[in-house]
Formats: C-alpha cells, sequence, structure tokens
C-alpha cells in the first residue's frame, strides 16, 4: 500500500496517514522529531512535516530503490541515502540539495550511518562491505594531502588519475 499510517502508541489509533505514492522501503524520524523522511522503488526520497503530514520536498537524484539506507546526521541538518544503484548521497535538508555523493560499490547500498559529531559517514553494502568515509569533501581532501605528503597540483593529480580540478592541499592541515 502507498499509505504510511502514523499511531498514536497511547490511544492505539491511526492520528495521520500520508500517501507515498508507492510501496514505502524505508523512514526515518530526523532527531528533534519535526521531519519523517521516507523512500522507495523509484528512488525519490520524501521529506514530510511530522507534525502535519505535508510534504516538504523532494530529493531526486537516486537511480532506483532506495531500500533501507536512510539516517539524518545527529543535528538533523543532513540526510544521507543510499540506493541499489550503488550510491551513496548526503543532502541538506533545509534545501533539499545533494552536497556528496559516494560511488564506486559493487553492490547496492544496505545501510548508512552518521558518526556522532557527524563527520563521518557509514557505508555498508549489499555485499557486506563496510566503508567509513568523510562528510566533508575539505577533510577527505586534508587527510589524502597528509598521505600523500605532497600537493594536489596539476601534475600530482594526472599521476594519480584524478579528474577533478578541485581544490589543492595548499592550506589544509595535515592529520
Amino acid at each position: 500500500s502507498p499509505e504510511i499510517l502514523i499511531w498514536d502508541v497511547r490511544s492505539g489509533k491511526v492520528t495521520r496517514t500520508l500517501t507515498a505514492g508507492g510501496v514505502t522501503r524505508a523512514l526515518v524520524y530526523s532527531p528533534d522529531g519535526r521531519y519523517l523522511a521516507t523512500s522507495g522503488d523509484g528512488g525519490t526520497i520524501i521529506l514530510w512535516d511530522a507534525a502535519t503530514g505535508a510534504e516538504i520536498r523532494q530529493f531526486v537524484g537516486h537511480g532506483t530503490t532506495v531500500e533501507r539506507a536512510l539516517a539524518f546526521s545527529h543535528d538533523g541538518r543532513y540526510l544521507a541515502s543510499g540506493s541499489m544503484d550503488r550510491t551513496a548521497r548526503i543532502w541538506e535538508v533545509a534545501t533539499g540539495e545533494q552536497i556528496r555523493q559516494f560511488s564506486g560499490y559493487t553492490d547496492g547500498i544496505a545501510s548508512v550511518a552518521f558518526a556522532p559529531d557527524n563527520s563521518r559517514l557509514l557505508i555498508v553494502t549489499a555485499d557486506g562491505t563496510v566503508q567509513m568515509t568523510y562528510t566533508r569533501l575539505q577533510d577527505a581532501i586534508a587527510d589524502l594531502c597528509g598521505r600523500l605528503s605532497e600537493d594536489l597540483d596539476p601534475a600530482t593529480r594526472a599521476r594519480y588519475a584524478i579528474t577533478d580540478p578541485g581544490p589543492t592541499c595548499a592550506g589544509t592541515e595535515k592529520p
């Protein structure tokens, strides 16, 4: 059924019905209880106002099912999602903007979870692969720069087949 029923556990009665438009595969409340995020077969994630049941926005980008992999950051500012399209994404809740995408996995994403300080994202795939990655690109670059012990100038980028002309190591603190 495309309906999501919200129950009052004290009274045992349905207090709200949300119409998701398809089968719901995952749902999660924000830490403050203001929002409910749901996902299903089409890859679209819907953000709902938990108090009114009104749809606030949709997060569109996954190519297929977001089965179980949904998680709010501990401060509620971000939503992580993982899909059978073999990508994980981080979205800004306030705007719906996708701010990070993680790809290159050999199987669909089964679960995602933020570290307690929101600095890293745990990604688990259906084949059992587990990866911990930085949520902020600048933290990942600082870590990489520390490991390389050199700058990410154009020559270094070419040597490591990095095609993104993004930030360099200049000005980053090495861990």
